[in-house]
């Protein structure tokens, strides 16, 4: 065994809920969809339509992060002493909160970038594609910095989370190709029963 599969094993071994990327992408899409629902105007929010899109969102939101839970647990089992740290609910209101909040994505970005950054320097080369995020955050602080009106603003949010959520979402797949090619098992050859000898 080299080197550079010790350090893989041990990056599995402490990163392995982290690197359950079908979570991150779900998270994205969840963003996006909520995103697209938050558009819909002040009037037209309060109306029974509106009212069940959200609940079905929310349902598809946590549906779609138990399954790929479920996906990971079938998978590869799991991990004994492994406490959930959060909940799919939990991330369906966190989403809904940091969204709902308008202006505050600007305030998080310095957050999400740093959070990235510490991601792609902690585990490199392995999960150096957290890279990307860090990049998009870099570009979007710099165009935050510029804006002039709360139209601007609005626009900055519509590019920000129209970028950042594809992104994100190509992050968590490749941590996931990431994690399915250092845990692939491999075909043990047939052997011959005792019994045919």
């Amino acid at each position: 065994m080299s080197t550079n599969d010790v350090v893989l094993v041990r990056l599995i071994a402490r990163r392995y809920r982290a690197l359950q990327g079908l979570r991150t992408a779900i998270d994205a899409v969840a963003l996006l969809l909520l995103w697209s629902l938050l558009q819909i105007p002040g009037a037209s929010r309060r109306s029974g339509p509106y009212v069940i899109a959200v609940v079905v969102w929310a349902v598809l939101a946590t549906w779609g992060e138990s399954r790929a839970a479920r996906f990971y647990r079938e998978r590869f089992g799991r991990v004994v002493g492994e406490k959930s740290a959060d909940s799919p609910a939990a991330r369906v209101l966190l989403l809904w909160f940091v969204i709902s909040m308008g202006g505050m994505i600007g305030v998080a970005l310095p957050f999400v970038i740093t959070y990235a950054a510490i991601i792609t320097w902690r585990d490199w080369p392995y999960r150096s594609h957290w890279a990307l995020l860090v990049i998009t955050g870099l570009v979007f602080a710099v165009s935050f910095a510029g804006l002039a009106s709360p139209h601007d603003l609005t626009d900055w949010q519509r590019r920000f989370v129209w970028t950042a959520a594809p992104v994100l979402a190509i992050v968590g797949l490749l941590d996931h190709r990431l994690l399915m090619r250092a845990m692939r098992t491999e075909a043990l050859p047939d052997t011959e029963h005792a019994d045919a000898i």
